[in-house]
């Protein structure tokens, strides 16, 4: 079937070992009718050019490889860096120096407009209108009979589901500091009122805790109205946020950087398809090469590209399973 909109679906890879196994079961239960074209970006050179040939040769020749620069921005020094803040329990946890790919990760994801900046979306995606961004490891389980992109025709963003992985209080919390003083700073600044009413009432009670009222898409599966969304001083917006680095200092997800615009600008922020509750989408394949966490550049210890990682990683499993 001819490709009913101007648009292209975007993968930030790094889980080479499930990549193939994702494309397939996306082909499978939707791509196949549609072909829209796939770009695989990527932090530097990571996936083998034997594997992108046979994933052409055996799914579509419309899969494409774009290796971005990336870095972190100059203006942000080393010792501010989210892995460095010790007093975060959530950082003593599970964010050792070695995820700093997760935090290139997030300013890929925020920065929807910004086409061929360090970091960011190819130039290339700059000539779809559409954009439908979701992760290496994401399981499409089941058959979709119509365009996801026509949802688009009535709104800006959508997501696959909102607000489902039941992440404590406390773990956002830890994961958005300062982002209440980065998004009253945004406001004066700039002479904005949020349309949302919860924001409203946050910024009357300056009270920070009420933005965890509100309900968030789920960051791993996303559509974008590009030409709709520029109506809106996106970017604006997003050169305020990245000259803040709450990516980088304190690991702002784009859930919160793009929701919070979205309250704010928006008549209906988002649309959600809701489908992790209709068991059509999960966020993570299970698999070992889905196990712990997303390789980082340089990263020379993970199951995607060492074998002694996957025994690790298959008897620390086993052990927790005994021992449960």
């Amino acid at each position: 079937m001819k490709n009913r909109y101007n648009a292209g679906i975007i993968i930030l890879a790094a889980r080479t070992k499930i990549l193939k196994k994702t494309l397939n079961f996306f082909y499978e239960n939707w791509n196949q009718k549609y072909d829209y074209p796939i770009y695989l970006h990527t932090f530097g050179k990571i996936i083998p050019k034997p594997l992108i040939d046979e994933i052409n040769k055996d799914i579509s020749k419309n899969i494409f490889v774009k290796e971005i620069d990336y870095g972190v921005p100059e203006h942000i020094n080393e010792k501010d860096l989210f892995y460095n803040r010790s007093y975060n329990d959530y950082v003593k946890s599970r964010f050792p120096k070695k995820r700093i790919g997760y935090l290139h990760m997030l300013r890929f994801a925020t920065n929807i407009t910004s086409f061929g900046d360090k970091g960011c979306f190819s130039k290339e995606m700059e000539k779809f209108d559409y954009l439908l961004k979701f992760d290496d490891e994401s399981w499409f389980k089941k058959k979709i009979d119509y365009d996801l992109f026509d949802i688009l025709n009535e709104h800006c963003m959508a997501t696959a589901y909102a607000d489902g992985d039941g992440v404590p209080l406390k773990i956002k919390k830890e994961t958005t500091e300062n982002i209440w003083e980065f998004y009253k700073s945004y406001l004066k600044k700039f002479k904005y009122e949020p349309k949302n009413s919860i924001l409203k009432d946050a910024l009357k009670k300056d009270d920070g805790n009420l933005i965890y009222r509100l309900q968030y898409k789920c960051g791993n599966c996303e559509f974008y109205n590009i030409p709709k969304i520029l109506k809106y001083p996106i970017k604006e917006y997003l050169d305020y946020a990245n000259l803040y680095g709450g990516d980088y200092k304190y690991r702002w997800g784009d859930n919160e950087v793009l929701g919070l615009f979205a309250y704010t600008h928006f008549d209906r922020p988002f649309y959600d398809y809701e489908f992790k509750k209709k068991d059509i989408y999960y966020p993570s394949l299970p698999s070992i090469y889905t196990d712990g966490f997303a390789p980082s550049p340089n990263d020379k210890f993970n199951v995607n590209n060492s074998l002694v990682a996957v025994i690790f990683f298959k008897i620390r499993k086993l052990l927790k399973k005994i021992f449960k």
